[in-house]
């Protein structure tokens, strides 16, 4: 039994990220999450640069393109809370990855356009579950490099963003 959450996907995120499903099984089975996220759903999207760009500028007021943003939702975790979840299957958040961004970056660095969306949503789902790189003191970087090495990925972005 996974304790991971639901994907939530449109057919044409599916048609482009469907395997996501498998590596969230994966992650789930390396035992590094103690809270059991299974009643929750994820939204993944995979949209274009143009529409990346759109985004970033409307939640973060940066007129550019990125790989991937987060938006977490406020799911508490009190008892009441994990009994609504199960029953009504309750959002953690979404992750949006730009497929565009992805393909180039993944021919740049010698790798799968597989794996870099990898990439993108272990980093962007380490978000949604409240880690920061920008403000902790190196929790997600590590957490990050435990699963992506755990997978046989390369270097994290966190690592490849600060070298």
């Amino acid at each position: 039994m996974s304790i991971m959450p639901t994907l939530d996907m449109d057919k044409d995120t599916f048609t482009q990220v469907g395997y996501l499903y498998n590596l969230l099984d994966k992650i789930g089975h390396l035992g590094l999450f103690e809270r059991d996220l299974s009643c929750y759903m994820l939204e993944v999207l995979a949209v274009d640069s143009q529409n990346m760009r759109e985004i970033n500028f409307a939640h973060r007021a940066k007129n550019s393109t990125t790989d991937v943003l987060s938006f977490p939702l406020d799911v508490s975790e009190g008892a009441d809370s994990h009994i609504l979840a199960k029953q009504m299957k309750i959002c953690l958040g979404s992750v949006v990855i730009n497929y565009e961004l992805a393909q180039k970056v993944a021919k740049q660095r010698g790798h799968s356009t597989q794996d870099e969306i990898s990439l993108l949503f272990i980093h962007g789902f380490l978000h949604i579950l409240g880690y920061d790189h920008e403000v902790d003191n190196g929790e997600q970087r590590a957490l990050e490099q435990k699963i992506i090495e755990s997978l046989g990925l390369k270097e994290s972005l966190i690592v490849r963003n600060t070298t």
